[in-house]
């Protein structure tokens, strides 16, 4: 008898993205509970980061200077300000996303899970708040995770 496991891993496809935050359409952004109303993904491969109805939209307010963004959240110096993001106090939240060892404003950054693409956020020092930048992730239609409870889409805000 054999119990060996086959698994074949789903393939990860690399897109060429720039470093840079892309602009973003804001009238696609929010659904009627000014959450997010698309899933969120990476740019560079297209993993789910978050589902969609999950963290709530932050204008202003907090301001930090992210580093370009490179595989591995390493090798560069450059950076840019951001103050647009999504926010959120739960870990679960999230289908995948990584944590890199530089710091910003002594909060671990954040990459993808999958291709380790970023910094795409922030998290804080005690694991309870959660930034993630809305102009360098991008957005689409996913079905839901196995497991997740299918509910009706809500309604995009007008």
């Amino acid at each position: 008898m054999d119990f060996t496991l086959k698994a074949v891993p789903e393939e990860i496809i690399l897109k060429k993205v720039t470093g840079r935050r892309e602009k973003v359409n804001r009238a696609n952004l929010l659904n009627v509970d000014n959450k997010n109303w698309q899933s969120i993904v990476c740019r560079r491969c297209d993993s789910l980061i978050l589902f969609e109805d999950k963290v709530n939209l932050l204008e202003g307010g907090y301001k930090a200077k992210l580093p370009i963004m490179t595989p591995g959240a390493k090798n560069t110096t450059d950076t840019e300000d951001i103050s647009w993001w999504w926010h959120s106090n739960d870990d679960f939240d999230f289908d995948t996303i990584g944590y890199a060892m530089p710091m910003v404003d002594g909060k671990k950054i954040l990459v993808c899970g999958d291709c380790e693409f970023g910094p795409i956020g922030l998290r804080s020092p005690d694991a309870k708040e959660f930034w993630l930048a809305v102009e360098r992730v991008g957005y689409a239609d996913k079905p839901a995770p196995k497991g997740h409870k299918i509910v009706p889409r809500k309604a995009k805000k007008m």
